[in-house]
C-alpha cells in the first residue's frame, strides 16, 4: 500500500489536501504557506485556498502512524501542540531555504557560464586584434 506524504514535510499528513498543481500537503502547512506567499511551494504556480481539495482517507492510512490524542486539561499536550507548531514552522522554513539554495545555485552556475563565455570572447578578440596589428605592421613596414 502506498502512503501519501506531504510535499513540504515529507511526512504522512493528518489532514491531507490536494492542490490544483497535483501535490499533496498537510492542510496546516499549506495554509500557513499561503498566508505568506500565494504560490505553490513546489511548482511556484499561483495557488489559493480555493484550489485545495480535502482528501478522504481510510482508517488504515490514518492509523498508519500512531498519533497522541490530546487533552486540553493538562499542560503537556499544550506543550506538544507548541512543539508541533514550531516543527511545522521549521519544516516550512527548511523547505523554503532548500528552494532558495537551489535557485541560488542555478544563478551562480549561469553567472559562471556567462563569465567563462565572456572570457573566451575577450581572448578571441585579443587574438584577432594582435593578428590585425601584425598585418598592419607588415603592410606599413615591409
Amino acid at each position: 500500500m502506498d502512503v501519501i506524504t506531504c510535499a513540504i514535510s515529507g511526512e504522512i499528513p493528518r489532514e491531507p489536501v490536494l492542490a490544483r498543481t497535483g501535490y499533496v500537503f498537510e492542510k496546516d502547512l499549506i495554509l500557513k504557506h499561503l498566508e505568506v506567499d500565494q504560490r505553490c511551494p513546489v511548482t511556484d504556480e499561483v495557488l489559493s485556498i480555493n484550489d485545495l481539495a480535502q482528501i478522504q482517507t481510510t482508517a488504515d492510512v490514518k492509523n498508519y502512524v500512531a498519533r497522541p490524542r490530546f487533552s486540553n486539561v493538562t499542560s503537556i499536550p499544550s506543550m506538544l501542540r507548541q512543539f508541533e507548531t514550531e516543527w511545522q514552522s521549521l519544516v516550512t522554513e527548511n523547505f523554503e531555504i532548500r528552494k532558495e539554495l537551489e535557485k541560488t545555485r542555478h544563478q551562480l552556475a549561469m553567472a559562471l557560464h556567462q563569465r567563462e563565455a565572456s572570457t573566451r570572447v575577450i581572448a578571441k578578440l585579443r587574438e584577432e586584434a594582435a593578428e590585425s596589428l601584425d598585418k598592419l605592421r607588415e603592410f606599413f613596414f615591409f
